[in-house]
């Protein structure tokens, strides 16, 4: 590490200073700074330094995602994701305590109820259960409540299990571990045709992490740059993704499970929800029937909670989360978990989006599109009838009504610039939009310019984190 000379880290116990030791092994090089700018969904510089230092725990999606994109060997990622799963593991479920397996209950905490109706605060927090997690017919939990991993070739392949099971870590930087075989099962690519010539990054490395469901709805998939994918996972209907954490919902129960990184590791960690959401490494689920929001982490000893009343839809990006309220009182509320209190912002709409820096609107009978201008109840119109809204990092777009085809918003009110066709489905990213041909045949990628690249073949759906 550049500058001040680092101390070794020491946490509250053997575990939480291995993950330390870990991260700054896989990091060394980098400043906290450096990992505060780069990382800054995740964490700021004092955030990294704590986890650096052992001083907090560093979550198991943030070390995942940070192996992710630093270690450039495949192998040796396969070795450091073991090694953090077993750590995890560890702390999660100590000597002597019983990891929870499928059909446990989680306990529920206590959290501010909201979003309130039109004219009111929040109400008095409560004390709900939280959703329990049951056995799953169609993702395959075992007894631990975890997926089974793909079965590794045996040879070199056991050589990594063991690696990681020992605690074997690497002693001379990245890239010191030896030949070893990956997944049996981990290299399946959906694709059925050669796509054609590439543009932006399509053709080389994936710029973001890209994830799909097969037609079929039969395996969930890593987009790994040009036209190669990777199974991650298997059966699966909906996908929600944000800052390293992906979700997948089960075609079959609809309990919703979380990837650990590991192609074919999953966690089960709660039953059917009518939405979901991912936004400051948490995931947000609305009850089946409405009547409550929760918020769910990864960290030890959290469970669900209950952080709000009735609402209708959920969305999500970065560090912010707003609702819909109930049918009939749909307004949008923006949560301040600081608080834990919900904030009043808009009348109903036929749909809403955000992508980070703004709020956007559509009229209830779709004739126009509205940006919020940062006060209460201060919106801007920049745009006239639409489909459907669709916001990210890299921009805003809308979806003509009649024709289907998407528009950008170009930062000035009624300046919009035509792309192409939505497709079945479309996502945003932080650099490029992605979508689903109308036919579900194909996978695509296109930039703020319109230009489209095939990457893929038959998907259900398809999910970008950001």
């Amino acid at each position: 590490m550049a500058g001040r000379e680092q101390r070794a880290p020491r946490g509250e116990s053997e575990d939480l200073t291995e993950l330390a030791k870990l991260l700054c092994q896989v990091t060394n090089g980098l400043t906290v700074r450096a990992l505060g700018e780069r990382y800054h969904q995740l964490g700021g510089k004092s955030t990294w330094a704590k986890y650096r230092s052992g001083g907090q725990a560093v979550p198991r999606h943030v070390l995942l995602r940070v192996i992710d994109d630093l270690v450039p060997d495949e192998r040796t990622r396969l070795v450091l994701a073991a090694r953090v799963e077993d750590l995890w593991q560890r702390i999660e479920h100590p000597p002597g305590q019983a990891a929870a397996g499928p059909g446990a209950a989680p306990a529920a905490t206590t959290g501010a109820d909201g979003p309130p109706a039109p004219g009111e605060g929040p109400t008095a927090a409560s004390r709900p259960d939280g959703p329990e997690p049951p056995r799953s017919a169609g993702v395959r939990p075992s007894d631990t409540g975890r997926l089974r991993r793909p079965r590794l070739i045996l040879g070199a392949g056991a050589a990594v299990l063991a690696l990681a099971a020992t605690g074997v870590l690497l002693s001379h930087g990245v890239g010191s571990v030896g030949h070893a075989d990956r997944p049996a099962e981990a290299a399946a690519a959906p694709p059925q045709a050669p796509a054609p010539t590439p543009q932006g990054t399509a053709g080389g490395a994936a710029a973001e992490h890209v994830y799909a469901v097969t037609a079929d709805h039969g395996a969930v998939l890593r987009w790994d740059g040009g036209t190669a994918w990777t199974t991650v996972g298997g059966r699966a209907d909906r996908l929600f993704t944000g800052q390293g954490l992906l979700f997948a919902t089960d075609p079959d129960t609809h309990a919703v499970f979380r990837y650990d990184g590991v192609p074919g590791s999953w966690t089960n960690v709660g039953t059917p929800g009518a939405d979901f959401a991912v936004g400051r490494g948490a995931l947000y689920s609305l009850a089946p029937d409405s009547s409550m929001v929760l918020a769910w982490n990864e960290v030890p000893g959290s469970s669900w909670a209950r952080i709000g009343g009735p609402a209708a839809r959920l969305y999500a990006h970065g560090g912010d989360l707003f609702a819909t309220g109930p049918a009939g009182k749909e307004d949008l509320f923006h949560y301040t978990d600081a608080d834990g209190s919900w904030h009043h912002l808009s009348g109903p709409a036929a749909a809403f989006a955000v992508d980070g820096r703004h709020v956007y609107r559509l009229a209830p009978d779709r004739s126009g599109i509205w940006q919020w201008d940062g006060t209460v109840e201060s919106w801007t119109r920049i745009g006239g009838p639409a489909a459907d809204l669709y916001a990210g990092g890299v921009g805003l777009f809308a979806t003509d009504p009649a024709t289907g085809r998407i528009s950008r918003y170009d930062g000035t009110p009624g300046s919009w610039t035509a792309i192409g066709e939505a497709g079945s489905d479309l996502v945003v990213g932080d650099h490029f939009l992605y979508r689903i041909a109308p036919d579900h045949g194909s996978v695509w990628q296109g930039d703020r310019d319109g230009h489209w690249t095939r990457i893929g073949g038959p998907a259900s759906t398809v999910a970008v984190d950001r």
